[in-house]
């Protein structure tokens, strides 16, 4: 049995859009006995409203960058938190910073509403008080530029104590010590298998720990260099990577 983890957003969710191949690839991989799952700075209820776009059921979550780890069936196996005084004391001190708040149960935001949004998913924080009943498992901060989210992660690390990761023009600050590979981790230790089953596929920073988690990782042509770099493999799709493992059976 082999194991794939895939990022989500720009590897299997691209430009807003699900590939027909790459989810026919996934439901060929999974009836040949393996297991596909997606490792992503989502949170659960980023993921689940998508169930019916696909005719797969993912076999696993490792989400919110690694903090939370689901089975199939969504049950929890991992869960840490971020202590919301934490969290509130961030959003006095980056009021002009665009916040994204994924707990257990909500998916905030401090974007201001469109007149014409019809995403009910996310809750617009009007008072951050609410956070004081949350189980926030992870957050992130948006800015203009890949430069700009480099140039402020040592400094949220170090007022923190949080793990960050940059992700294309994003932070996503975790517990510390939580990373997509630490969620690969519980996973490993959950199915009790072998970690050289696992493979992996990401397009940005915060998926080089995943990506470097073996000596199974995969990433694409058009993402940064420093994570080309890092990837055993360089494939256009996640179904030239489903295929690539597939021939290793």
């Amino acid at each position: 049995m082999k194991i794939l983890a895939s990022d989500f957003d720009g590897t299997f969710y691209v430009n807003s859009k699900f590939s027909k191949e790459d989810m026919e690839a996934v439901k060929k991989f999974q009836e040949a006995g393996h297991l596909f799952g997606f490792c992503t700075g989502r949170p659960l209820n980023g993921i689940t409203p998508f169930f019916d776009q696909w005719d797969f059921r993912p076999d696993f979550y490792i989400v919110n960058t690694g903090s939370v780890v689901a089975d199939r069936d969504l049950s929890i196996v991992l869960d840490h938190r971020i202590d919301s005084e934490l969290v509130k004391s961030l959003l006095k001190e980056y009021k002009n910073e665009h916040f994204f708040i994924h707990s257990k149960d909500n998916y905030f935001t401090t974007l201001p509403k469109r007149e014409d949004e019809t995403d009910d998913m996310i809750t617009h924080l009007e008072d951050p008080n609410v956070l004081d009943h949350e189980w926030i498992n992870s957050f992130s901060f948006f800015f203009s530029s890949t430069k700009e989210a480099k140039e402020h992660k040592r400094e949220i690390e170090e007022k923190t104590g949080l793990s960050v990761y940059v992700n294309n023009t994003i932070l996503d600050c975790i517990p510390y010590g939580c990373s997509k590979a630490t969620g690969i981790d519980a996973l490993v230790d959950f199915l009790k298998v072998d970690p050289s089953c696992v493979y992996t596929i990401g397009d940005s920073f915060n998926d080089l720990p995943m990506i470097t988690y073996n000596e199974n990782g995969f990433t694409f042509p058009f993402s940064p260099k420093e994570v080309q770099n890092q990837a055993r493999w360089i494939v256009s799709n996640v179904k030239e990577c489903i295929d690539k493992i597939m021939e290793e059976d």
